[in-house]
């Protein structure tokens, strides 16, 4: 006679030969014919899940913190996909941190610079930053906080596809220094070598804060800190003939309620031609923009001429490569004095 088992451990169809559940014929049942499952303890922690592979466990995606992001995190993001980065240069209270967080923050209201918001890696980063800038912090105006020293170096990542081409991602680098920084350099030109942001950055923006130029007894040292500041950069070998500059000339409403806009700008305008004058050879190019990244007053809209800003960093280029003659095997001084004629080296 057939042995009659069941993989239910309560049956006992072997002893008895009926069914606990009923089921008649008994081959009919689900569980007959299958061996006894081995009951488990109640206390027990193990389960019926099958062990994670390790292939599995290396599929898993690590999400962003939405912290700022270091050098090193920027690093591991260029070894997966290429991104711009844009080194953001300036004085303390120049306004560095409040550009940054105003083009983030009008990209809640839509579209900006014909391009739409495709995320972030430090949302976390950019929400406290602009979190004094909105009526939910209960501040009488709207206000950025400073970046300390003890906060070093770091980054702001923004992705951004085109209006009509949503699918076509690019990625952007910000860098947040405090001022001290940069102005310490003017001090020591060596120092701005040891900030790699600037030496890695295809775009060097400095700013000049428009609120100090206003004042006439504070115009000629922020034109001039400016431009020194270039000077030592250049000098020092921090930037080099693969990189833009920009000069950015901030805080455009204070300088619109002062008066005297035009005779303003026109001094900033002389300041960098002679900038340009001075280290163009030694650059990519040297430009100049006005914004009004957040007014208080509400008479400029947020983020004014930061659209154009934009899409410079985004479509910043590489210079073209440079022609290196190749190298011939000079064997006798005939060969020597043929390659100095096709050099212009001999006449």
């Amino acid at each position: 006679m057939e042995d009659q088992i069941c993989s239910n451990p309560d049956c006992q169809i072997g002893e008895n030969g009926s069914c606990l559940q009923g089921h008649n014929p008994v081959k009919s049942c689900p569980n007959f014919g299958k061996p006894a499952v081995k009951a488990r303890p109640a206390d027990s922690t193990e389960t019926d899940e099958a062990p994670i592979s390790e292939e599995t466990k290396s599929a898993k995606v690590r999400l962003p913190r939405g912290e700022p992001f270091t050098q090193e995190d920027v690093n591991v993001h260029l070894l997966k996909r290429p991104a711009q980065m844009v080194a953001i240069v300036g004085d303390t209270s120049s306004g560095k941190s409040t550009l940054i967080c105003s083009i983030y923050a009008r990209f809640h209201r839509g579209p900006f610079a014909d391009r739409v918001f495709a995320g972030s890696g430090t949302l976390t980063a950019f929400e406290e930053v602009g979190h004094y800038a909105r009526a939910s912090s209960g501040m009488d105006r709207p206000d950025t906080p400073r970046t300390s020293l003890s906060q070093g170096l770091q980054f702001f990542h923004l992705a951004t596809s085109p209006a009509n081409e949503p699918t076509q991602t690019a990625d952007l680098f910000l860098s947040d220094r405090a001022g001290e920084s940069y102005r310490e350099g003017l001090d020591t030109p060596a120092h701005l070598y040891d900030l790699q942001e600037i030496r890695l950055a295809r775009t060097v923006a400095v700013l000049i804060d428009g609120a100090r130029l206003i004042r006439p007894e504070e115009q000629h040292e922020v034109l001039d800190t400016a431009r020194q500041l270039v000077r030592a950069m250049v000098d020092s070998g921090t930037l080099s003939t693969a990189q833009h500059l920009q000069v950015i000339l901030t805080k455009r409403d204070d300088i619109e309620r002062a008066g005297n806009v035009e005779q303003t700008v026109a001094r900033v305008q002389a300041t960098v031609e002679r900038i340009a004058q001075d280290f163009g050879n030694r650059l990519a190019s040297v430009t100049l923009f006005e914004i009004a990244a957040r007014d208080p007053q509400s008479q400029f809209e947020q983020a004014h001429g930061c659209d154009v800003l934009l899409q410079s960093w985004l479509s910043a280029k590489e210079p073209d490569p440079v022609r290196v003659p190749p190298i011939k095997a000079i064997n006798t001084r005939f060969d020597l004095l043929a390659e100095n004629r096709e050099f212009g080296e001999i006449s």
